[in-house]
């Protein structure tokens, strides 16, 4: 009577290379979707900014509206126009800035920024001490990741960011090396793969929140 061996996985059951180029591909993929919703953001803060300013001008009665809100009933903007109104808020927080030299600031980082990231920064422009201080976090919005500006956020606000980030390093170091034991004991290749996957997916976590 024979007995057979433990299971190992063999050196080329899984291909690395194949798994690597998947998270460049996965990575490529949310870059690309990051920039989609960009776009859509950037589109209703140029709908709400000109709205704005044809209130502020008197476009809008000029062309018989009694009010902003009965000209965008007639816009084909049904599903964003929570979305513009919100944004519309914002701006009137933040236009003013415009008007001040020392802010610079422009309609167009306005727009870069977005409804959310301007959401983020709209206390901290509040709050600021000086025109110029008020003016960058403008432009961090317009430059900024959302992650990366919500890390400036956090940090002026007195968040420990290096705390956080030390928790989740630690954290993900844990969960790879659970991971690598129930790799060891795969039963089969699709089980090992199974495995990379859940691997790779924690991994891009932990990464996100770096």
């Amino acid at each position: 009577m024979t007995t057979e061996p433990p299971f190992v996985v063999p050196e080329q059951s899984v291909d690395v290379m194949a798994v690597v180029a998947s998270v460049q591909d996965a990575w490529l993929w949310h870059e690309e979707t990051v920039a989609l919703c960009q776009n859509i953001n950037r589109g209703v803060m140029e709908i709400a900014l000109r709205l704005y300013k044809g209130q502020q001008e008197g476009y809008i009665a000029a062309i018989g509206y009694e009010t902003l809100v009965n000209y965008l009933d007639e816009l084909p903007v049904a599903d964003s126009r929570s979305s513009i109104f919100r944004a519309i808020r914002l701006i009137r927080d933040v236009l003013p800035l415009i008007t001040i030299p020392a802010a610079r600031v422009t309609s167009n980082d306005v727009v870069q920024a977005g409804p959310k990231k301007l959401d983020m920064v709209r206390r901290l422009i509040e709050l600021a001490p000086s025109p110029e201080i008020a003016g960058e976090w403008v432009s961090k919005a317009a430059t900024l990741s959302e992650t990366d500006l919500r890390r400036e956020v956090l940090s002026a606000r007195g968040y420990d960011m290096d705390a956080d980030w030390r928790d989740n390093v630690e954290w993900g170091a844990r969960e790879l090396r659970r991971q690598a034991n129930k790799l060891e004991g795969a039963a089969d290749r699709d089980a090992a793969i199974g495995i990379l996957d859940d691997v790779v997916a924690r991994a891009q976590w932990v990464r996100a929140k770096l």
